[in-house]
């Protein structure tokens, strides 16, 4: 029969070894919000990168994240949105006021062919706004570009139906 792995206990220690470097990284998140950290972590997807992310990548993501967290306002269009590039990857994080934002984004994600298995993604609510996260690994600078225009396009595309909605009012 030959060697016997456990794969699936071998992830979870991984991922447990892992969310537990995250959070002494960030030792003040647990006092503030206990649960912020820990659902962001979970709500990474695929769930195998909630395993094999580098921890270097993990705590950049999570940095923009908090970024976002922490605007208080958002502007008339309903959204904030910041990228970051650091080697091959790229980091888009979206704090927005509905829910609506993420279906039109991976909408123009899909048809531009970069919802892919190269994205890492997360998605979670927090004090009533909504948080996308995206980590796209992409070493073509076009391709990084394309990634980009997808997000404006979306949320652009959000933006329009919101006014004309206004607009009926």
């Amino acid at each position: 029969l030959g060697e016997i792995r456990d794969y699936n206990g071998g992830m979870i220690l991984k991922q447990g070894e892992l969310l537990a470097k995250l959070k002494r990284s960030f030792t003040e998140i647990p006092k503030k919000n206990p649960e912020l950290l820990e659902n962001f972590f979970y709500s990474l997807n695929p769930i195998e990168s909630q395993a094999t992310m580098p921890l270097s990548s993990l705590k950049l993501f999570f940095t923009l994240f908090l970024k976002q967290v922490e605007t208080k306002f958002l502007p008339s269009d309903g959204f904030h949105v910041d990228f970051c590039n650091n080697d091959q990857l790229i980091y888009c994080v979206v704090c927005a006021e509905d829910a609506d934002f993420k279906n039109l984004i991976e909408k123009h994600l899909r048809s531009d062919g970069i919802l892919n298995k190269s994205l890492i993604t997360t998605s979670l609510i927090f004090e009533g706004r909504h948080y996308l996260g995206y980590v796209y690994q992409q070493h073509e600078i076009k391709k990084q570009e394309q990634f980009k225009e997808s997000i404006s396009k979306g949320l652009n595309e959000r933006v329009g139906e919101k006014k004309k909605i206004k607009t009926l009012r």
